[in-house]
């Protein structure tokens, strides 16, 4: 699990789409944690600081659960079109037959986890950015949004509950449940360290 222990929060000063406006997670210290079967616990394992070095640690996360979302589809598994019973989609972002996000709606929109992007831009205008100092430098590692990771992480959540379901009904076994929890638990953002 990671915890993004220093964050800010950038936004452009109007709203893209008639919202109010996106608020990007710039990302300055993440802390990796494991958790140690001997004490029962998670212990502190690696720090990240910076936004460089945070962006990128965060895109490799980000990207490790997307290469998950995307193996659902892979093996047909239904529950890559569940929807979440927490988060419903905007109106005007998706089809409005599918009330809320799922794991499709994730993958298919390039910009929920922009994995692997940069920010291109050598210079900003000044009226762009609601706060001139918190803005992308070039070549820094796309900022991803803090709303796309709370929903990723309650996706992670909610999909281990259908998981233990899956043990529960013997579709799958402990040993399965474990090694699936290991990988995801490994793609949670938490935010509350801020």
């Amino acid at each position: 699990m990671y915890k993004i222990e220093k964050y800010e929060i950038a936004t452009y000063k109007k709203a893209l789409y008639g919202q109010t406006p996106t608020k990007y997670l710039v990302p300055l210290k993440i802390v990796h944690y494991k958790f140690d079967e001997t004490i029962g616990d998670y212990v502190k394992d690696k720090t990240y600081e910076g936004r460089t070095e945070c962006g990128n640690i965060l895109h490799e996360v980000r990207h490790k659960h997307k290469n998950y979302l995307k193996s659902l589809n892979a093996n047909n598994d239904p529950l890559y079109d569940v929807e979440m019973t927490k988060h419903k989609n905007k109106e005007g972002f998706w089809d409005p037959s599918n009330t809320n996000y799922n794991a499709r709606r994730m993958v298919e929109d390039d910009g929920f986890m922009p994995c692997g992007a940069k920010w291109k831009k050598k210079q900003w205008p000044w009226n762009k950015w609601s706060n001139n100092k918190l803005i992308p430098n070039y070549n820094e590692p796309y900022w991803h949004t803090e709303h796309s990771i709370i929903k990723s992480n309650d996706w992670i959540f909610e999909h281990l509950d259908h998981m233990q379901d899956r043990v529960r009904q013997d579709i799958i076994n402990k040993d399965e449940y474990k090694v699936i929890h290991e990988h995801l638990e490994d793609c949670i953002l938490d935010l509350t360290a801020n």
